[in-house]
């Protein structure tokens, strides 16, 4: 699925996940389906037919709907069935053909974002893409789940322009003993301040065991110009991120605060866990319930990436939040 329409959607479902446009359509369909097309279309992308997506959703039956409306975490499309997949990257034939959004999401019509013109002044000003981001660190661990080996791992990624990046993805090739790519995960980060690095978590449950030892290729893709730009602020995390080793799993808990004037309802903390010297052994994230503005809460995450970072000798973790305004 073409990475974009994995955004748009997911941007359109985290509206509903965070209290977000709850207006009804005339669409076809089913409630679910309704309620699905009254998602996507709240996103208000230029260039989309409102009919044609609503008539798209309608389509769908009961479960495939209520599938990508319950998936409002997902930030790639492993667990989409192949027919889920030909339908999102139908939701294309809803775009008016001249829309400059076509442009960008039709890898087809797409022009190439490291294109210069040959003039003088562009030769100065363009930065390619390979230069937008950069990978400042990494560091994963592989663990036993359900008789399989997976993996957890976390990255250091670097702005180097003056400009904030929007949606930029973080590829993480995972590549077994003899070369051989075996598995292949995305992650979308909805914002990297200019000139920062922030915290990317990716981790994938393909079985690597045949695989052993396998390396991780980590490549981010970012556009200095995307049509995802919005407003945003970094909420506030607590000095307190700490783990505990419970009997069946270990946590990793801290607070944050919204230090703004308006609720956040859908965000994530996400953490790189990190050895005493700084090595990073994995990675961890958590969606924190809504937060009021000024309000401090409480937020935890749990699960065998934890247990192997631990395992791996991770005793803190250095943690970020963003969280766009619409």
């Amino acid at each position: 699925m073409n990475r974009a329409l994995v955004i748009l959607v997911g941007a359109s479902l985290s509206l509903w996940g965070c209290g977000g446009s709850d207006s009804s359509g005339d669409g076809g369909g089913g409630g679910t389906q309704s309620e699905l097309a009254d998602l996507l279309v709240a996103q208000d992308v230029g260039g989309f037919d409102e009919q044609c997506v609503r008539d798209k959703s309608a389509d769908l039956s009961d479960d495939d709907a209520q599938f990508l409306i319950d998936n409002i975490d997902a930030t790639d499309t492993e667990g989409f069935s192949a027919d889920l997949q030909s339908w999102a990257e139908g939701l294309l034939d809803c775009l008016d053909g001249s829309s400059d959004t076509k442009a960008y999401l039709d890898p087809d019509t797409a022009v190439d974002p490291d294109a210069t013109v040959d003039t003088e002044a562009s030769d100065d000003a363009q930065q390619s893409g390979a230069d937008v981001a950069s990978v400042v660190d990494s560091g994963f661990a592989t663990y036993e789940a359900m008789d399989e080996t997976w993996a957890t791992v976390g990255a250091l990624v670097q702005n180097n322009t003056d400009n904030d990046l929007f949606s930029a993805e973080v590829t993480f090739n995972f590549v077994g003993a003899d070369g051989t790519p075996v598995a292949t995960e995305s992650s979308y980060v909805e914002v990297i301040p200019a000139g920062e690095a922030v915290p990317v978590v990716g981790s994938t449950t393909n079985d690597l065991s045949a695989s052993l030892p396998v390396t991780v290729e980590i490549t981010v893709f970012a556009d200095t110009d995307s049509i995802f730009a919005s407003d945003w602020i970094e909420m506030e995390l607590g000095p307190d991120v700490t783990f505990e080793d419970g009997e069946f799993s270990a946590t990793l808990s801290g607070t944050v605060t919204n230090p703004s004037d308006v609720p956040i309802d859908f965000y994530t903390v996400e953490c790189l866990l990190v050895t005493a010297e700084g090595t990073i052994v994995g990675g961890a994230y958590t969606y924190p319930n809504t937060t009021a503005p000024g309000q401090t809460t409480a937020w935890e995450t749990s699960g065998s990436e934890i247990d192997a970072a631990r395992t791996a000798g991770a005793t803190g973790a250095e943690c970020r939040s963003f969280a766009t305004l619409s």
